[in-house]
């Protein structure tokens, strides 16, 4: 990942210093299963996978040295280790295959990403939740195909975003569960050199649980999942920053992005304030959904394993979460820092204010009045008042067709906005 959108969080996880750790983990929970199962003395296995090994530069140049000349990661990992460890040379990977470690240390390398995900993705649930409740009862113009629509809170609007992201939190949470598997079941998944047992003993010290029938790698499928789930919460993330990027827009002006003190939005044009992180979130979407495509093409492999998805995975996952991982922080960072205009939003919903002509159609109805002639009635009347630019509500005032009381109640705002409090509720929980 280049480091504009590098997360340090996610790097961490994913440097080879950390990769190697894991490794290592997972070759030091199967030797304690082989001595838990009585196969290798306790005391022999304990006194050499007890050393702690660093995985610093110098290491991580040995290891480079002896892939130069192998051509095999794993295989070079485990020369480092026999170097390393000389009397541990008898104990070390017995049974296993490269996967058995690769797929176990992936499992928790993606699970520990998901975690650190999840701690930005509450952070920004925590900026809507915040935002929504600021403008519970702010007003503002509905919008369907980009038209107005009926008036509502802003504060239900937000509503809607925290509603997606906790969807997709739910999701991320779901596919952690189903990533939580690792395998110890050696070269085609038969345990031919080791047991079931020795399999369950060792993964349970990891954290993880076994891939109930696995071939030589744990199913992609499950790797899928998770790259689905990121796709949803960037996803999610695009639509709002979508929704401020039209909010923004000079002709509405209902809401801003902040702005720094020595902050400049054109080389060219002083007055520019572009709404430029929300178009960022828009982008990064683009490439985390696009992730999504190679992640499927991945579940097939030729009969018990291909490397066709190994070159695939060294991008797309590292890459997905360090993007994800960023856009939740910059999200919050824009909603925390949102500039909000509510005078601007109540002059767009009171333009021409034909967004209660609905609210007329049921008042009137409510009086008996034909369906079909009030719709024709208050739609030509709202057309001539957008096509000529009249207020509406004047037009329909000193129009005798109407009952006074039917227009009193069908321009009253507070019906459309009583009750945002319940879908705040619905989404974050009682304020």
């Amino acid at each position: 990942m280049i480091n504009r959108y590098a997360s340090k969080e996610i790097g961490t996880i994913w440097e080879d210093t950390n990769k190697f750790r894991v490794f290592w983990e997972v070759e030091k929970a199967v030797a304690l299963a082989f001595a838990q199962k009585g196969i290798f003395s306790e005391d022999i296995i304990e006194s050499n996978i007890s050393k702690d090994i660093e995985f610093d530069a110098k290491a991580l140049e040995r290891i480079a040295e002896h892939e130069s000349a192998l051509k095999h990661d794993v295989l070079s990992f485990i020369a480092f280790l026999q170097e390393s460890i000389p009397s541990a040379t008898f104990v070390l990977h017995t049974g296993m295959t490269s996967s058995d470690v690769v797929d176990s240390a992936l499992a928790i390398m993606i699970r520990d990403s998901i975690d650190a995900v999840l701690v930005e993705a509450e952070e920004l649930m925590k900026a809507i939740k915040s935002l929504a409740w600021v403008h519970i009862e702010t007003p503002c113009i509905g919008r369907s195909h980009g038209i107005h629509a009926e008036p509502m809170a802003f504060g239900q609007k937000v509503c809607t975003w925290g509603a997606s992201v906790k969807r997709s939190i739910e999701r991320l949470k779901a596919a952690r569960q189903n990533i939580c598997y690792g395998k110890i079941s050696g070269a085609v998944g038969t345990w031919a050199h080791l047991s079931p047992e020795i399999e369950e003993i060792a993964l349970g010290i990891l954290g993880l649980r076994p891939e109930p029938v696995s071939t030589q790698i744990i199913p992609r499928d499950r790797y899928t999942e998770v790259q689905v789930a990121l796709g949803f919460l960037a996803t999610s993330m695009e639509g709002i920053a979508q929704e401020i990027r039209h909010l923004s827009r000079t002709e509405v002006r209902e809401v801003c992005e902040g702005f720094g003190k020595k902050q400049k939005g054109s080389s060219a044009m002083p007055h520019k304030r572009n709404p430029m992180n929300s178009e960022n979130i828009c982008g990064l979407a683009r490439v985390v959904r696009g992730y999504m495509t190679p992640s499927f093409e991945n579940i097939s492999v030729w009969h018990e394993r291909d490397i066709s998805h190994s070159s695939v995975e060294r991008i797309i996952l590292p890459d997905s979460f360090h993007l994800v991982h960023t856009m939740c922080k910059r999200m919050a960072h824009i909603l925390s820092n949102l500039e909000v205009y509510p005078a601007n939003m109540m002059g767009n919903l009171k333009k021409n204010s034909v967004s209660f002509s609905g609210s007329l159609l049921g008042e009137c109805l409510k009086k008996g009045m034909s369906r079909e002639e009030c719709y024709l009635k208050i739609q030509g009347i709202s057309f001539e008042a957008i096509r000529e630019g009249k207020d509406f509500e004047s037009l329909v005032i000193s129009d005798d067709f109407f009952p006074k009381d039917a227009v009193d109640a069908a321009f009253d705002l507070s019906r459309h906005l009583r009750n945002a409090p319940v879908a705040y509720s619905r989404v974050f929980g009682g304020e």
